[in-house]
């Protein structure tokens, strides 16, 4: 009799705790809380970036001085920096650095819904815009000129835009689902039980019991299992959209200071060009391993070294390139052919042809190496000096949890 009531008792007790569960129990207040979370942490997931390859400087291409001379079309970051070193095409040994930054998501990147984004090509192309500067410092006897540059870049065509993925968006909503609630209801403690019933149902009720935890621990660990998920659904996507058809154009003014000084700074003209890359979608084997760009360019009053070594002379450039890329989201090869078309001040017209072999590397997340090599035929008497030459630089994109705002 004195075990009987003790577990009545003890029972009774518990199941102040508990309570009998309805047939239909409404969510508890902390799992709509945590739902609702989820919810947001979700639509931040959505506007966040995929850790594509940083875009090259276009204050760096104008002076000439990018690992591959080619400008690779990528989707934009809203800050990026990049640190270069080498020799350059004119056997100058040049050390510089760049800062790039998308103007429109720094201001109204929180405010801008990313439904927006998706649905209107106007805000696409303004979030796309890159502006960027540079400058680069020449160590050689000849040549020890400080060269600068502020550049333009726009986006016409990109259809590896992480935003406006819809398989990753698809991938997204195929998250895990919400835990699912305790289906087990523990019974009513019958009136005057005896002790066999009374050790029952102090079983179900411990069993009711370790449902609940169980349930407590699936709801305070869902938004992590959510994370791992959706960082599945971006690295596929980086493998999806590494070298998707793109198409950009740029323009950047130049200055240069022949003493090395920055208040002596003088305008060199500026350059023009644009990029379009292809990237064999439709065609298994290539679709996700290969990419084709052509590139044109036109550069005013380009200030160079002159022929054996005579200072520094001026001239007008137009390029035309190939290249084809070959690797994975995480690190390709590129291989350059370029072909130059130059007059300097008050000379003729002269060609030259230019190969390069390009590698680039991505080293941890929103940081990437390149380096290139490459050279060409020996040039005219009396022409600029060119050779072999040797770049590499590293390039941060800061990271980007979330780029757009979310309502």
């Amino acid at each position: 009799m004195r075990r009987h009531v003790v577990l009545t008792l003890l029972g009774l007790l518990i199941a102040s705790r508990v309570g009998a569960q309805p047939a239909a129990p409404p969510l508890p207040p902390g799992l709509l809380q945590s739902s609702a979370d989820i919810a947001m942490e979700l639509e931040k997931i959505r506007a966040s970036m995929v850790d594509l390859a940083v875009p090259d400087s276009p204050a760096f291409t104008v002076l000439g001085v990018t690992p591959e001379e080619i400008s690779r079309p990528t989707t934009v970051r809203r800050l990026a920096t990049a640190i270069l070193n080498g020799i350059d095409r004119h056997g100058v040994l040049q050390s510089g650095v760049a800062i790039d930054v998308a103007p429109y998501l720094v201001l109204a990147g929180d405010v801008l819904q990313l439904t927006d984004y998706q649905a209107r090509y106007g805000i696409r192309f303004l979030s796309r815009l890159q502006l960027s500067v540079a400058t680069v410092k020449a160590s050689d006897d000849d040549d020890k000129a400080t060269r600068a540059a502020l550049g333009v870049r726009v986006t016409l065509l990109d259809r590896g835009d992480p935003r406006t993925d819809q398989q990753l968006d698809a991938c997204f909503d195929r998250r895990p689902g919400l835990p699912t609630r305790p289906q087990f209801i523990v019974p009513p403690l019958p009136p005057n039980p005896t002790l066999e019933q009374a050790e029952q149902w102090a079983l179900f009720l411990k069993r009711g019991l370790e449902e609940e935890q169980k349930f407590n621990a699936a709801v305070d660990t869902y938004v992590e299992q959510v994370r791992v998920a959706v960082d599945a659904c971006r690295q596929q996507a980086r493998r999806r959209n590494w070298n998707a058809t793109s198409w950009t154009a740029a323009v950047a003014p130049a200055w240069t200071s022949a003493s090395g000084a920055l208040d002596d700074l003088e305008s060199t003209g500026g350059g023009a060009w644009t990029t379009f890359a292809y990237g064999f979608e439709g065609y298994p084997g290539l679709e996700d391993s290969a990419q084709v760009l052509l590139h044109t360019r036109f550069r005013s009053k380009e200030e160079v070294l002159g022929g054996e070594g005579k200072g520094l002379s001026t001239r007008d450039a137009w390029l035309f390139g190939l290249q084809f890329r070959l690797g994975t989201s995480d690190s390709s090869v590129a291989l350059e052919a370029l072909f130059d078309w130059t007059r300097p001040e008050g000379g003729r017209f002269s060609d030259s042809r230019r190969l390069s072999v390009g590698y680039e590397r991505r080293l941890a997340d929103n940081l990437w190496l390149g380096v290139a090599v490459g050279g060409q035929a020996p040039p005219a008497p009396g022409a600029p000096r060119t050779g072999g030459f040797v770049l590499s630089s590293f390039k941060w994109g800061f990271a980007e949890r979330q780029t757009l705002g979310v309502s």
